[in-house]
């Protein structure tokens, strides 16, 4: 009778542990990495370049907070996906931002031109002439390291 109740106490215990260790976890960093993500892409203007991507990653994020603690598996799932179109919105509107401010930057370099400011404030035009040249340069380095970065990001999808 007696080794009844300890193979009872103990199989309770063998379930208790099993839900336990069945529960999922909060998905604390897929959600603090869709927040970056979507952080990084209003930095970079997507809600004017890539609205579709930033609202759909905004939605997946709300859906993953609100699933905490409900159900951790689809806040996980939401909290990746929230991630995934957060860095899309960032890679596109980052794409954009650097063609709009390259089309301005030249703009302003052919209204210099055309008041022939290269001669009436040479030393003016000499130095605006100059960052626009480095202002082109990072713009260029920025395009390359988004460009690696989203490549880096495609690769690790397919692992």
């Amino acid at each position: 009778m007696e080794n009844v109740s300890i193979l009872k106490v103990w199989l309770m215990m063998v379930i208790a542990g099993a839900l336990i260790f069945s529960c999922s976890s909060i998905p604390e960093k897929e959600i603090n990495d869709a927040r970056i993500a979507i952080r990084e892409a209003e930095m970079v203007n997507a809600n004017k370049y890539s609205q579709e991507e930033l609202n759909g990653a905004k939605d997946h994020f709300t859906t993953a907070t609100n699933l905490v603690e409900k159900d951790n598996d689809k806040a996980r799932e939401n909290a990746i996906t929230a991630k995934g179109m957060g860095d899309a919105a960032y890679y596109k509107a980052l794409m954009e931002f650097i063609a709009s401010q390259n089309e301005t930057t030249k703009k302003s370099q052919e209204e210099a031109i055309a008041s022939h400011a290269d001669k009436v404030v040479p030393e003016k035009y000499q130095e605006a002439d100059s960052l626009y040249g480095e202002v082109k340069i990072n713009f260029e380095k920025l395009r390359i390291r988004s460009e690696q970065l989203k490549m880096e990001q495609d690769k690790g999808k397919k692992e």
